[in-house]
């Protein structure tokens, strides 16, 4: 399926009085990469023809085109696979929190901790020797 997009032609045309031109189509992209080339206003002009017969158009640089591309809906299929996984998780979600992260943690905790404890456990036993040594004085 070719990609679809949005396409809004905005201006103001004449036929027996000023006509608001403000029209949006859906169509696919090789036609509405032809609203944003070179010979946009070629293609605005033919575009207004078309859909407002028999207007005047006093000059064709007071229209303007907007071309958006349209979001693709997802499949039925797609949404049975993503209903499936959430009935089945019985754990709670951990949001923002992936295995990797988890699994990272629990990897420094495990070798940090002892490293820390053992220099926590030298700076206690400098700091009785350094008051052993001044209550001797």
């Amino acid at each position: 399926m070719a990609k679809m997009y949005k396409v809004r032609v905005k201006g103001t045309a004449q036929l027996n009085g000023p006509v608001k031109v403000d029209k949006t189509v859906e169509m696919e992209e090789q036609m509405a990469i032809r609203f944003n080339g070179a010979d946009r206003y070629s293609v605005i002009e033919s575009f207004v023809q078309t859909h407002y017969p028999g207007v005047q158009i006093p000059s064709i640089r007071g229209f303007g085109a907007e071309v958006t591309p349209i979001k693709e809906a997802k499949t039925p299929k797609s949404r049975k696979a993503k209903s499936k996984s959430k009935s089945s998780r019985s754990t709670p979600s951990t949001k923002g929190l992936s295995t990797k992260k988890l699994i990272g943690g629990a990897i420094v905790a495990a070798v940090v901790a002892p490293i820390v404890k053992e220099v926590i456990g030298d700076v206690i036993d400098e700091v009785k020797d350094v008051l052993k040594k001044a209550k001797k004085k």
